[in-house]
């Protein structure tokens, strides 16, 4: 999202290199995983479960505004479904408010929203689906407005992500992949692998949450983290299972057993550790702003 690096513009202007961002990007994801420890309640088993979940080592020295869209999202998340549970509005508002947060940060939040408000409002009045989307616009206010300054136009950067990405998905670029073969067996090979990356970095038994007894308590949640894997699927990337992994966190901490969590604790070390060696192999480079001149 151009409006995180706007954000953090400043940090290579002081300091000449990308450090700042990635100390940022640390504590996005710090105040992600306290966030989860205290909507649990200091839940010492959850706790156990988020310093050894892969996805959050493997994000942590990545520059990218995942992280703090993910951190409003957990609280978006949190809120709709407290909201679900009594109907208190304000429950509806603040959850309206982080999506548009979060979306202000990154631009696929929008669909990640769009599937969180047809799991959790389908079965509520109209008039409190107009009053989440108000509130949902309220929060992306500091992004409308950078807009307005920057383009003159409120909505510039929304629209140009969203006729990107169509673009992206029938045309051949880049990003895109039409156009490059998409039942190539180069490309279904890498879609293979990337599916089967992204399914590896889940947290174990998370499957829990779809046997019967446990779907019915949580129906709506379960329903929205299928849509939402599934989404994430189209483009398989492990960094967007940062929006879903936290929720899933949430939800299996409740339900696994003692051998279970020894399981989950073994497996998660282990992932991490295999996730955070390129990093550890590269640590010996620098990021200075410099060196990449240097190469242009």
């Amino acid at each position: 999202s151009y409006f995180y690096g706007f954000m953090n513009a400043p940090f290579i202007k002081l300091t000449g290199n990308f450090l700042g961002m990635k100390i940022m990007n640390l504590v996005w994801l710090i105040l992600l995983m306290l966030s989860i420890y205290y909507i649990t309640k200091k839940d010492k088993k959850i706790f156990l479960l988020i310093i050894t979940a892969p996805v959050f080592w493997y994000m942590a020295p990545y520059i990218n505004p995942i992280q703090i869209a993910s951190l409003f999202f957990l609280w978006a998340y949190y809120f709709i479904k407290k909201y679900d549970e009594n109907e208190i509005i304000k429950y509806l508002i603040y959850s309206g408010i982080f999506v548009g947060l979060a979306w202000v940060f990154w631009d696929t939040i929008l669909y990640f929203g769009v599937i969180l408000t047809l799991c959790f409002l389908f079965n509520k009045k109209t008039s409190h689906l107009f009053l989440f989307i108000l509130f949902i616009f309220v929060g992306l206010i500091p992004r409308l407005i950078l807009d307005q300054i920057l383009f003159n136009f409120a909505f510039f950067s929304i629209f140009k992500s969203f006729s990107g990405g169509m673009v992206n998905l029938f045309w051949k670029g880049i990003y895109g992949v039409g156009g490059q073969g998409i039942f190539g067996d180069e490309f279904i090979f890498k879609t293979f692998i990337n599916i089967l990356t992204v399914l590896l970095i889940l947290p174990l038994f998370s499957f829990l949450l779809l046997k019967p007894k446990n779907f019915k308590e949580n129906k709506k949640t379960a329903i929205f983290l299928i849509l939402s894997l599934l989404l994430i699927l189209l483009n398989p990337q492990v960094r967007y299972t940062l929006i879903i992994i936290p929720i899933i966190i949430l939800n299996i901490g409740k339900i696994i057993n003692e051998r279970q969590l020894k399981t989950y604790v073994i497996f998660s070390i282990i992932t991490s550790l295999l996730v955070i060696t390129p990093y550890l192999i590269q640590i010996k480079y620098s990021i200075n702003t410099e060196d990449f001149q240097s190469m242009i």
